[in-house]
């Protein structure tokens, strides 16, 4: 298992004392991290601040300081923070992190407590009275999140009710995350077949659509071009108020998987949800920015998950905090993912 740091793990030290204070150190680094995983913070706390009362080499005593910068901080205790942020100044003649307090920690961790509308059902025209309802809540909120589950039938007239309600949300500069969407996607696919050309592509122009606010970039420009082939004219331009959806450096939007805030068992749904939302990305990138806290015994069943992903495609952890990036490093030895941390 990879790791980019930006304080980087201890090095091994030619002076035979310092090797042997540096193991120490990194023991115990490592024993707080599963203290803390195991729930017990208090006891996590003490050991790290006894670990920088001790004079170490400065990149191993760092970590341990960040570490307990970010217990504070996940404790929400910033008077506590405050004082050690101006001893770690100090110490190491450099700007400390700054506080961030669980609204700041990512601009993306609101999107777990986004409002959710959910479509259930058939996709047909009895399904407009729901899709009006849908969109006069989705008008209130502005923000939310679009999910559907157990989608039984879809027709061209449910599809073309879907599409008008989705270009009637772009109207009004909502914002539109989109989870559970496969059997949906599914069952459109099976009204469409690329070079039939038939006389409603409502069906297509709804599955482009879709594709677009699921930032599924492959499927998204194959079904472009399986359109363009077939109808012989140019695919519908994606609204100006949409998500872009890849930036130049990745081929994927910026949007990323939003991880909770904490992890326990069971943990087979967090999975799924994994595994499905990277149907639609060549590239995984989990959100962790959020998540404060991996429970010790759900950390080796994740990374079971994670990795079992990772042999298929790329998997990346980033804005990770050390505390949690610690403890799987630990426990996942030389796995697949790339765990990156958060920057500050």
């Amino acid at each position: 298992m990879s790791a980019e740091f930006s304080t980087s793990l201890p090095s091994q030290s030619t002076d035979s004392s310092s090797s042997v204070q540096t193991t120490d150190l990194r023991q115990t680094i490592e024993e707080a991290a599963i203290l803390f995983g195991s729930g017990q913070t208090a006891a996590a706390r003490e050991l790290l601040s006894a670990a920088i009362a001790r004079p170490a080499s400065k990149s191993d005593e760092k970590l341990a300081w960040r570490m307990l910068l970010e217990l504070h901080e996940f404790e929400g205790d910033q008077a506590a923070f405050e004082r050690l942020a101006l001893a770690y100044a100090e110490r190491f003649e450099t700007s400390p992190p700054p506080w961030q307090c669980a609204e700041t920690m990512s601009a993306n961790t609101s999107a777990d407590k986004l409002p959710v509308l959910s479509f259930r059902g058939k996709l047909s025209t009895s399904s407009e009275p729901m899709l009006d309802h849908l969109y006069q809540m989705g008008c209130r909120h502005r923000r939310f999140r679009l999910e559907f589950f157990n989608v039984t039938e879809v027709d061209l007239a449910g599809c073309g009710a879907l599409l008008r309600t989705l270009t009637s949300w772009e109207a009004q500069d909502c914002e539109i995350t989109l989870r559970n969407a496969d059997a949906l996607i599914d069952k459109i696919r099976a009204l469409i077949q690329p070079g039939r050309r038939d006389d409603d592509d409502t069906g297509w122009r709804l599955l482009m659509a879709l594709l677009w606010l699921m930032q599924a970039t492959t499927d998204y420009e194959s079904t472009c071009i399986d359109y363009s082939i077939t109808y012989e004219v140019s695919p519908p331009s994606p609204k100006s108020s949409s998500a872009p959806l890849h930036d130049a450096k990745s081929g994927r939007s910026d949007q990323a998987f939003i991880m909770p805030a904490a992890i326990e068992m069971p943990i087979d749904v967090l999975l799924a949800e994994i595994d499905a939302d990277a149907k639609f990305h060549e590239h995984m990138v989990l959100d962790c920015a959020g998540l404060r806290r991996v429970d010790f015994n759900a950390a080796a069943p994740l990374l079971a998950g994670l990795n079992r992903l990772a042999s298929i495609k790329p998997v990346e952890l980033r804005h990770t905090s050390f505390l949690v990036a610690v403890l799987l490093q630990l426990v996942g030895g030389n796995g697949k993912l790339k765990i990156i941390h958060r920057k500050t």
